[in-house]
């Protein structure tokens, strides 16, 4: 489902409020960006990233390029890396990039654009402001992210609560009919937590609880003592901690 302008608000808004304790919380994210950093080659020229957040992660790639341009869609976002990191950060939306045609030498983009469906528009942006031979790295949350949270779900009979993903094949052929070259690379990775409520917090806290397809109500007292425990009795291990795994596509990408 292709998220309308009142949910982007709400993702911006949810951003924005999680900035100035997002880089405290967002700690897998956080291990999945030093992954991601790995694999950016140097650029002769200006490198965009989009989904910059607290600029964290942008300050890592001033080494990579002759100028680093940060984008976020979150207002809030964009100010602290502004004024945290001393960044030029652009408010503005992935679909829609404030940027002349192929006026950029490479992009990077690290848990950001799962947010954008289809990815097709992205994409189609992507190819118009990138210059010719240029390459993106786009790192996100593909299918099978939050599965355990899933399939507590589905297991009890509620609507899922949580964003289901794009399948890693499906980004691929979307960036094929744009034109790009592609070669991808699927890791998962892992959080752990004591209980059910700082599972749901972990997402939540670093902004990223909006439902793109918004099943209903939240929940009740006695839905969430349910889903608590059938989590507990499918996933919890003998150190009574919960897993929460993320599924993350490397897409990299040339013009």
């Amino acid at each position: 489902m292709a998220p309308d302008l009142q949910t982007k608000l709400r993702i911006a808004g949810q951003f924005s409020r999680a900035a100035p304790r997002y880089d405290q919380i967002a700690q897998v994210q956080w291990q999945i960006a030093l992954d991601a950093l790995n694999k950016v080659q140097r650029v002769p020229g200006t490198l965009l990233d989009i989904g910059a957040g607290t600029g964290r992660v942008t300050t890592r790639l001033r080494d990579k390029a002759d100028k680093v341009l940060a984008l976020d869609i979150a207002e809030g976002m964009a100010r602290f890396a502004q004024n945290t990191h001393g960044l030029s950060a652009l408010v503005a939306d992935a679909e829609n990039l404030p940027l002349q045609q192929s006026s950029i030498d490479g992009v990077f983009s690290c848990m950001a654009l799962q947010w954008c469906r289809p990815m097709d528009k992205v994409l189609a942006e992507l190819r118009r402001v990138m210059k010719p031979k240029a390459k993106a790295l786009l790192v996100l949350m593909v299918d099978g992210s939050l599965n355990e949270l899933h399939s507590s779900w589905h297991s009890l009979g509620l609507s899922g609560r949580a964003n289901d993903f794009d399948q890693l094949q499906t980004l691929t052929e979307l960036a094929e009919k744009q034109g790009f070259s592609v070669q991808t690379e699927k890791k998962v990775y892992r959080t752990w937590h004591p209980h059910l409520l700082d599972t749901l917090h972990s997402i939540k806290d670093v902004g990223a609880s909006v439902v793109l397809d918004d099943g209903g109500p939240g929940l009740t007292r006695a839905q969430f003592k349910a889903l608590a425990m059938t989590y507990a009795e499918h996933y919890q291990n003998p150190q009574g901690q919960l897993p929460l795994s993320y599924h993350i596509g490397f897409l990299e990408l040339t013009k």
